[in-house]
Formats: C-alpha cells, structure tokens, sequence
C-alpha cells in the first residue's frame, strides 16, 4: 500500500492539487461535508446539466485535452464520469420529474405511448404526457422510455399501467 501512495504522490493530478490548495487550510472532509461545499458542488451540477442538456456523452469528460481546458479556465477540478453519474444525475432527475409534474399540475393529461425498434433491433417503449387545454398550446414530456423484451399486448399494457407513475408515485 506504502507503493501505491508514492506512486500516486507522483501523479499530475495530485501535484495539481497540491499546488491548487493551501497547504495550511486543507483539512480532511468527510463526504457529508463534501457535498455541502457550494462552490464545488455547484460547478458539478451546472457541468452535469450542461452535458445532459447539450447531449454530450459522459465518456467526453475524459477527454485530457477537455479536462485540462475546463480545470485552467473555470479552476475547478473536473470530476469523473462515475462521479456525476452516481451523485448528480439523480437529483437532476428528480428535479425535472418535480417541474413536469409542476407544469401539469391537477389538470387533465393526455399521454402518448410509442413502441419501435431502436438501431441495434431492442424494442424500446416511450411514455409521453401533457396537459390537455383546448386553448392553450401545450408542450409534450417524455416520462419514460422502457426496454421490452418483447412487443405484444402483455407487455406495452404493463408498460403503460406503471408509467404514470414516475410522476404519480401515489397512483
């Protein structure tokens, strides 16, 4: 173990961070106290967004040349994919499904469900929903967006009982 903490006292990535912090005001965090730093927190979750928004794959944070670009000009360490994944994608989730449900709010909704067949041959279903106004233009969300193993009546009627309830946990 002595080894593998030379060796990775070796590592630009290391080096970088001790020249980043201040020696004498670093102290350890435990990761309850990670996640409440705002400024690093903060720049995680507009990264994430912004990735998700723009479609960028997360393999792209990767890039050297990108990570390098984004830890010289917003002086942030840029975290790894697995990183986001795991502690940002999620509430960003729960905070999209809580502005959808927003949006309809206790009106009438009409859903939309499709079934096709992606590039690779998988049967993938989507669950569509919107607020019903005569008068209004409306926009569509897409709920949900399910795998089948196979297309019959079974398994779409499944599909279409429990999608609902991403937005209605209660139904």
């Amino acid at each position: 173990e002595k080894y593998h903490l030379a060796q990775h006292e070796k590592t630009a990535g290391h080096l970088a961070n001790l020249r980043r912090d201040k020696p004498s005001t670093s102290k350890q965090s435990f990761l309850t106290t990670a996640f409440k730093d705002d400024r690093t927190n903060a720049f995680n979750v507009d990264l994430c967004e912004a990735l998700v928004a723009a479609n960028i794959p997360w393999t792209k944070i990767g890039n050297p040349v990108l990570k390098q670009f984004l830890q010289k000009y917003c002086n942030h360490n840029v975290p790894y994919e697995s990183t986001l994944r795991k502690n940002y994608v999620r509430p960003l989730y729960e905070q999209t499904l809580a502005r959808i449900t927003e949006e309809l709010g206790d009106s009438c909704i009409w859903i939309s469900v499709d079934e096709t067949t992606d590039v690779k041959g998988r049967f993938v279903a989507h669950f569509l929903a919107g607020k019903l106004a005569a008068h209004e233009k409306t926009r569509a969300f897409l709920v949900c967006l399910k795998p089948l193993e196979r297309t019959n009546g079974e398994s779409v009627a499944f599909f279409v009982n429990e999608s609902p309830k991403v937005l209605y946990p209660t139904l």
